[in-house]
């Protein structure tokens, strides 16, 4: 380890392309499904949603797939009027960021009102029929 090198670079230099790999198709495949699912390190049992690799906390790559609730609180989110080209006939659109009941944080679309949303408001998560992987993650409320 160098002197002034940040962790994250080390611990990435240890994660292969087949694990990364493994952890983008396990959380489209739940997506796809239906469902939102983190990794849970093994080591100090932290659960990172989305999934990733290696643990934020410990740096551990020893971690396994698991489903989390889809239940949270939209603490921020954006009116976006100019979208990207896959999302230009969808404008204007909201994106929130929204913390999960675990304290994990997880950006989606949001289908509520802009006039409507509050800070803290509970929403679930719900999935476009129509798109494939990621995307198809939208926030809605349930309150």
């Amino acid at each position: 380890m160098e002197v002034g090198q940040p962790l994250s670079v080390i611990f990435w230099r240890e994660v292969t392309k087949i694990q990364i790999e493994h952890v983008v198709e396990a959380y489209e495949k739940a997506i796809n499904e239906d469902k939102i699912v983190g990794t849970k390190c093994l080591e100090c049992k932290h659960v990172a949603v989305p999934p990733r690799p290696i643990c934020r906390k410990c740096g551990s790559s020893d971690i396994e797939i698991v489903e989390v609730d889809p239940n949270g609180e939209l603490i921020t989110w954006t009116v976006i009027f100019v979208g990207p080209p896959t999302y230009e006939d969808r404008a204007p659109y909201i994106v929130g960021i929204v913390e999960l009941e675990n304290g994990e944080r997880l950006t989606g679309l949001v289908d509520i009102p802009a006039n409507e949303l509050k800070y803290k408001m509970k929403v679930s998560a719900t999935f476009d029929p129509e798109v494939k992987n990621a995307a198809r993650l939208i926030w809605k409320s349930s309150e």
